[in-house]
């Protein structure tokens, strides 16, 4: 933008120079005359070629600048590519009305609003004066046919069909749909055949792509950022949700009919209605590992606004009701300020009328049952809120999506621990232009793409890490106010591709695979210039966690049958067909045990640590050592061949039943996510545990074992079924994070590896 500036100022600046240019010119011409007239005509001759000398040859060097005026047509016809934001409203009830107060404090321009059911006189009314916000504080008329807001004019449509309002003949503005009646992509998308150019659903649409921030409803926005902190700090493992809602235009002031809630035709200022949300289910869509984990309903209460969600979870792990409170604490001072408040005080529900957070935590309302069951409590003005939320939507929209760039379909996210998105090197592909420009708004930058995760493809989007100078954080203030520059459209223009980069992956539909170097014909690339290019989009950290993922998932898939292979004498064929005997006796195992847990020991979920009933599911894994002597008792040779062919099978089968797809997509990935490494050293662990295992049911199965040795073996075999329970039963006591667990599973496993093999040792010695 500020280069615009300079251009537009020098073209300026020339002009006003050509202008005095000539009006200098004639003047000196009229007094020559009458000295002509007066004196001899030499005379006149010498003033003429004083002027040609030192004025018309600076004049006729300023002559170049004439090629200037030629590029302004051409900055002309892109600043109509990267015109001002602009918005239409459709519905002008109480969420276009809101809508429309707040785009006046965000210094939004609207430039149409359609009603076919309100006169403009009375629009300007219903505008001027609300019952529950107050007066507006401008100046609001109907002037010309058009309404006048702070002396800026909006046109008034009275459309029945969102394709006959002409949109078109106000710029193709953004879109609100506010009346709650085309909710569908279908429906919507007859705003853009009309000439919008996106539609933003001011509610759940049961169809159209969710966008990354937003509101699905105003209860869902309030819900699921405080879900999201809980979750990803201490794990949700189930939940209720209760919202206190105030009751809204679409109730009775007294009792009538009602079609399909009978409830809902009672009159709203003399009952509380219990009423369904959906508001959970929505948070599932957002946050997948919430989905089926969260319910709730609605008790609609005679108060004009604000509402209040309960929510009542059960966590995964133990934690204090203090640190829950410095969680939200952070979290509202950090990534989601704007969106996440937190308070401490006294409040009560009209404090938080006109409050433009989508969730504001009540600390002192909240209680805890014991450690692992807690009631949070969250404020929110349903209506004010929502609709800074839609604005925010619309302004983040443009600058993710500029009016230049290409229509990009829209994935659904859900949530990620990972960082920001890989960023995208090709152009992006516009595949479904009619059909995917419909947005709805969903909860806060909660959800990724359910594509291939963990590859190029994968968004890793954190709210925190998509503002870093680049787009505004939602619920921020404008640029002007909080001194961060934002990217404006010019600056846009002049560099598409950093903002085409900083867009989140939801809006990459088919991105391109970068090429590599090009190469002179004739003349053949090495092998550096194309392993180099390739580890520089990989990008440092991330490069290297693709090279150690593929060595491991490498390693742990080949190694078994290339030391069955060598230490066997087999043929190759053989070898294999040994590690495949293993592994098909791994499946028939794992069978039996889930069949007998699924019919002994079904699905607990109490409220506290079941220590018995743990106990009773771990002492299944005795079929292990079941399913290693049967692969063992198949095999002819020495107790080490038997022990590396049984343990490195089983491990084999494990890692391709349970770990292989995961190692193998987070080998494809480019971020540097910690959760596949801990899955990586997870997979060695139980190798080493599933040949400490062999080794043992190798020992305890020898018909010559001396006595003295069998208790040693017994006890080791104890340990080595019941160690896993007691790692996990260590860990729910002290609270251990998944990094020193998994240290201390090491450190277990390394320690009874080492007893087991000098027990081993001292049999092979003893019987040799």
């Amino acid at each position: 933008m500020p280069k615009r500036d300079i251009v537009l100022t020098n073209v300026t600046v020339v002009q006003l120079l050509r202008q005095p240019c000539p009006v200098s010119r004639p003047p000196p011409p009229p007094p020559p005359p009458p000295k002509v007239e007066a004196e001899p005509e030499p005379e006149p001759e010498p003033e003429p070629e004083p002027e040609p000398e030192p004025e018309p040859e600076p004049i006729k060097e300023e002559a170049p600048p004439p090629p200037p005026p030629p590029p302004p047509p051409p900055p002309t016809k892109k600043a109509s590519l990267i015109r001002e934001l602009t918005v239409g409203i459709n519905g002008f009830g109480r969420i276009g009305r809101l809508v429309l107060r707040a785009c006046m404090q965000k210094g939004v321009k609207v430039v149409a609003v359609n009603d076919p059911f309100i006169d403009p006189e009375y629009m300007v009314y219903m505008f001027k004066y609300d019952s529950t916000h107050g007066r507006y504080k401008g100046t609001v008329e109907y002037k010309n046919g058009r309404l006048v807001v702070d002396n800026q004019e909006i046109s008034v449509f009275q459309c029945k069909q969102p394709k006959e309002i002409p949109w078109k003949s106000v710029g193709s503005p953004y879109v609100v749909e506010s009346t709650g009646v085309y909710l569908s992509q279908e429906e919507a998308s007859t705003h853009i055949q009309a000439g919008a150019f996106r539609v933003v659903i001011s509610a759940p649409s049961p169809d159209a792509p969710m966008f990354v921030m937003g509101n699905a409803s105003c209860t869902t926005n309030c819900l699921a950022p405080l879900a999201k902190v809980i979750h990803e700090r201490f794990g949700i493992v189930e939940g209720l949700m209760t919202t206190v809602h105030s009751y809204t235009a679409t109730q009775k002031t007294v009792d009538g009919p009602s079609k399909k809630a009978w409830r809902d035709g009672r009159g709203a200022h003399q009952n509380i209605i219990p009423a369904s949300t959906g508001a959970a289910k929505a948070v599932g869509k957002v946050i997948p590992d919430l989905k089926g984990k969260l319910t709730g309903m609605a008790f609609r209460v005679p108060t004009p606004d604000v509402s209040v969600v309960d929510l009542t979870c059960r966590l995964a792990r133990p934690t204090a009701y203090s640190a829950i409170k410095d969680a939200i604490k952070a979290a509202a001072k950090g990534p989601m300020s704007g969106i996440l408040a937190y308070t401490e005080d006294e409040v009560v529900s009209t404090d938080f009328i006109g409050d433009t957070h989508s969730s504001v935590f009540d600390a002192k309302a909240g209680i805890a049952l014991n450690d692992n069951f807690v009631k949070l409590i969250s404020w929110y003005d349903n209506e004010f809120g929502y609709s800074h939320r839609v604005v925010d939507l619309i302004r983040y929209i443009e600058v993710r999506q500029p009016l230049h760039s290409p229509v990009l379909p829209v994935q659904n996210l859900h949530l990620v621990e990972g960082k920001e998105s890989a960023q995208r090197t090709g152009p992006p592909v516009d595949r479904q232009r009619n059909k995917n420009n419909v947005l709805t708004a969903a909860p806060v930058s909660l959800r990724r793409s359910r594509g291939r995760g963990g590859g190029r493809d994968s968004p890793h989007f954190l709210p925190r890490q998509v503002h870093k100078g680049r787009a505004p954080p939602f619920g921020a203030d404008p640029p002007g106010e909080t001194g961060r520059p934002a990217q404006t459209p010019a600056a846009a223009l002049s560099a598409p591709a950093q903002l085409v980069t900083s867009a989140p992956r939801a809006l990459d539909s088919a991105p391109r695979r970068p090429r590599g170097p090009r190469r002179r014909p004739g003349r053949p690339s090495a092998g550096r210039t194309r392993w180099r290019p390739a580890l520089r989009r990989a990008g440092g950290r991330g490069g290297a966690m693709t090279l150690f993922h593929f060595g491991n998932c490498f390693a742990l898939a080949y190694f078994p049958y290339f030391i069955t292979y060598k230490c066997s004498g087999l043929s190759e064929y053989n070898a294999f067909w040994k590690c495949v005997q293993a592994g098909v006796t791994y499946l028939f195992v794992q069978l039996c045990k889930m069949l007998f847990l699924a019919t002994f020991f079904p699905t607990w979920e109490g409220g506290i640590y079941d220590f018995i009933g743990e106990f009773m599911k771990a002492s299944v894994d005795v079929a292990d050592l079941v399913g290693l002597n049967l692969v063992m008792s198949r095999n002819a040779g020495k107790g080490e061949y038997k022990i590396m062919v049984a343990a490195l099978g089983w491990a084999t089968a494990e890692l391709i039943m349970s770990r292989c797809i995961p190692l193998w997509v987070g080998a494809r990935g480019i971020e540097f996510d910690w959760k596949y490494i801990q899955m990586s050293i997870d997979s060695n662990i139980s190798l080493v545990h599933y040949i400490v295992a062999s080794a043992q049911v190798w020992m305890i199965t020898r018909y010559d074992l001396y006595h003295t040795f069998r208790p040693a073996v017994l006890l080791l075999m104890f340990l080595s079924v019941y160690k896993a329970f007691v790692m996990e039963t260590f860990v729910h006591l002290c609270s251990l994070g998944s990094w020193t667990a998994l240290l201390a599973r090491a450190v277990v496993t390394g320690l009874l590896a080492l007893s087991t093999l000098a027990l081993y040792v001292a049999v092979v010695n003893v019987h040799s």
